[in-house]
């Protein structure tokens, strides 16, 4: 009988070191999927944060070859005053995108509506040459001429 009871408490231990083992195996699985599934969505998360970053570089880019435009107009028309074609003084240029801008990626050449500045008035607003401009920013390369396009 003691046999019996060594073979029974024996198989009895074998058992409960086994569930034990399939559990402890159970929580290592569920643990290295939780840490998976916690790569996988910090992988999302950076790749979302470059590509905001990159989009952010581009808008700058574009922003600065607008300024860039805007610099040379300024320099032409001061040329031009300087020649006696245009009347001075000119203060600056502003121009403002036709349609998307350079906010809008997908766009790749943008017309611009620009202002050769020879008069600041009273109201807060300005007086000056009306100049149309075409920016290919897959180049950089810019042209404009004077009067509206």
């Amino acid at each position: 009988m003691l046999l019996i009871l060594a073979a029974g408490a024996g198989a009895f231990t074998f058992k409960l070191h086994r569930d034990a083992e399939h559990r402890a195996a159970q929580r290592a699985a569920a643990a290295r999927h939780a840490a998976a599934e916690a790569q996988r969505a910090a992988t999302k998360r950076a790749a979302a944060v470059a590509k905001r970053i990159e989009t952010a570089q581009q808008i700058a880019a574009r922003h600065a070859s607008e300024r860039e435009m805007e610099t040379s107009i300024t320099t032409w028309a001061r040329k031009q005053v300087s020649s006696g074609l245009l009347n001075g003084p000119i203060l600056r240029t502003s121009c403002t995108p036709i349609g998307g801008g350079s906010q809008n990626l997908a766009e790749i050449t943008v017309k611009y509506d620009c202002l050769a500045v020879d008069k600041d008035n009273t109201d807060g607003t300005s007086d000056g040459y009306g100049v149309h401009a075409t920016m290919d920013f897959s180049t950089g390369q810019y042209q404009w001429g004077l009067g509206n396009g």
